[in-house]
């Protein structure tokens, strides 16, 4: 879930992080997927970082990879969505509604907010403003902590 929410990885995405590739290194960790993503047709892989929540480390997503790098089979994309699925129905969350998918969503005061765009029209036009995708992830579990970052 905390990959899921961080990262905005499509559920198969999370399925093929490619283990090897995984690189600690202080608050940071990166890594690629083991295939291009969805959305990429062609080109290297990407790299992907996701920072360290020092203030909570329960809720740390490199934290959770390193947990999850253990020796453990591979997990498929099936699975990660139940295990999804099954964290926002025990969140309350109607299932029925949402699904792991759904933890792709932003609300268009967020991405507003977060692309500091004046209203729904100027982001309309501006669409493609890039942001830290790097803190990106922190400002989802901490939002108030690194506000200026993105």
């Amino acid at each position: 879930m905390l990959l899921a929410l961080t990262s905005l990885f499509r559920v198969s995405e999370i399925a093929f992080i490619d283990f090897k590739s995984i690189v600690f290194s202080g608050l940071v960790v990166k890594f690629e997927l083991g295939r291009l993503r969805k959305s990429q047709r062609k080109g290297s892989l990407e790299v992907f970082s996701l920072n360290r929540l020092n203030s909570s480390p329960l809720i740390c997503p490199v934290s959770c990879l390193e947990r999850l790098r253990s020796p453990h089979p591979h997990i498929g994309a099936s699975t990660i969505g139940r295990w999804i699925n099954l964290l926002l129905s025990e969140a309350g969350v109607d299932a029925t509604i949402y699904s792991a998918h759904s933890t792709r969503d932003l609300s268009i005061e967020s991405i507003l907010w977060t692309g500091s765009w004046a209203s729904e029209s100027v982001f309309s036009r501006h669409y493609n403003r890039l942001i830290n995708k790097e803190a990106f992830g922190t400002f989802i579990l901490d939002g108030e902590a690194i506000r200026d970052e993105l």
